[in-house]
C-alpha cells in the first residue's frame, strides 16, 4: 500500500517544480518589464527591453514543457536576461567611464605587469589614472 501512495504522490509533487519555475520567470519578467518602463533611455532600459522577451520566453517553457523544460527555460533565460544584452551593450554603446579604467589597467597589465601607475604619473594622467580596483 505504502508503494502505490508514494507512487501517485511523486508525479503531484514533481508537478510542482516545473509550477515553481515557471512562477519565478514570470517574477523575472516582470522584473525586467518594470526596469524598461520606468528607467530613463539609457543601458538599463535596453537590458530591461532585452531581458523582457528572454525571460517571457523562458516563462512560456517552464510553463508548458515539463520533461526539458527546466534546462531549456535556463538557457533561453541566461541568453535573453545576460548574453544578449551584454553583446548589444558592448557592440553598440561606448564605454563608460568605469570601463575605460579597467580597459586601461588591463592594458597597462598586459604590457607592464601591473594594471596601476606610478605614483609620479598619476597626478599627470587625469582621471585615467586613478584605479579603483
Amino acid at each position: 500500500m505504502s508503494t502505490t501512495v508514494s507512487a501517485v504522490r511523486r508525479p503531484a509533487e514533481s508537478a510542482r517544480g516545473p509550477h515553481r519555475l515557471a512562477l519565478w520567470y514570470s517574477v523575472f519578467t516582470v522584473h525586467a518589464g518594470a526596469v524598461a518602463l520606468l528607467s530613463g533611455p539609457g543601458n538599463d532600459r535596453t537590458w530591461g527591453i532585452w531581458a523582457v522577451v528572454g525571460y517571457a520566453v523562458a516563462f512560456g517553457i517552464a510553463a508548458r514543457w515539463r520533461t526539458r523544460g527546466a534546462d531549456v527555460a535556463l538557457v533561453v533565460g541566461a541568453a535573453g536576461g545576460l548574453l544578449a544584452p551584454v553583446i548589444w551593450l558592448a557592440s553598440k554603446v561606448s564605454a563608460t567611464p568605469d570601463v575605460q579604467v579597467v580597459e586601461r589597467a588591463a592594458t597597462m597589465l598586459l604590457h607592464h605587469g601591473t594594471p596601476y601607475l606610478p605614483v609620479a604619473a598619476l597626478s599627470a594622467g587625469g582621471w585615467l589614472a586613478y584605479n579603483p580596483y
